[in-house]
């Protein structure tokens, strides 16, 4: 919803948002590219935190892009490099931060503390997504949208701080300081991973699933604002049943469930 306000104000009609919408929703195969980043690095925890802050700060930069006096066209091809460059350097480490955060984790308590994770994201999100909301909502009524915007950019300045505070915190990951020879080849992974039937029956389910969802979630954003003429806010308070019914169901280990039944 907030990113079909802001491109609509930068000029793109309906179909052009529903467009980059979908084709962002595809940036997950970013996460392909760090096969083979993940064998070269030599630092995890730098150059992680590195990559991650800088592309959570163009997410911020978004919001600002309606301020540069530039060109329209300019401001709109701006915006396009913007959002790939973020969900490039976003998706590039998350599975690195993943494995390196999660490797602090007793092996046995992995599932339940993925759950609580996310119940505390969703949850959050919830209370930030409504009054992110309400603030743009305002600043529309009064004519004042950019405004809207400036809210927005801080905001995400604001946690992108707090975000690198929290992972300045963890422990550097000490195995990785120095290449190995001990690395399993990406051949083996293969193997060990699709080689795998049971795991290859979720990889089919999952992409169906998404499939179905990415179909879809590319013009929702217009379709409510536009055709069924929901402000921002309401938009969110939609969304926080999702997000509520989400974290309901957080706790329960539907991975372990479907190995268990294949």
């Amino acid at each position: 919803a907030f990113l079909t306000k802001l491109l609509h104000s930068l000029g793109f009609d309906d179909a052009a948002c529903g467009l980059i919408a979908s084709v962002i929703s595809l940036a997950f195969l970013f996460q392909l590219a760090s096969v083979f980043v993940v064998r070269r690095i030599t630092n995890t925890k730098r150059t992680a935190i590195g990559i991650h802050t800088a592309a959570q700060l163009l997410f911020g930069v978004l919001y600002l892009i309606p301020f540069l006096p530039v060109a329209q066209g300019l401001r709109k091809g701006l915006t396009i490099l913007c959002l790939l460059a973020a969900y490039f350097g976003n998706y590039l480490v998350t599975v690195v931060i993943y494995r390196w955060a999660n490797g602090f984790v007793d092996p046995d308590r992995r599932a339940r503390y993925s759950a609580v994770k996310e119940m505390c994201s969703l949850l959050s999100g919830i209370g930030i997504s409504l009054l992110l909301g309400a603030v743009i909502d305002k600043y529309e009524a009064a004519g004042e949208l950019e405004k809207g915007f400036l809210f927005a950019a801080a905001s995400i300045l604001i946690f992108v701080i707090g975000d690198l505070v929290c992972l300045l915190g963890v422990k550097g990951d000490e195995r990785e300081e120095k290449p190995t020879e001990n690395r399993p080849r990406l051949g083996e992974v293969l193997r060990a991973t699709l080689g795998n039937v049971r795991f290859r029956r979720v990889i089919v389910l999952y992409t169906l699933f998404e499939m179905a969802r990415y179909t879809l979630i590319g013009f929702l954003g217009t379709f409510k604002w536009q055709d069924l003429m929901f402000d921002v806010g309401m938009i969110q308070v939609i969304n926080m049943f999702g997000s509520i019914l989400r974290a309901a169901i957080s706790p329960a280990d539907f991975s372990s469930i479907i190995l268990r039944d294949m």
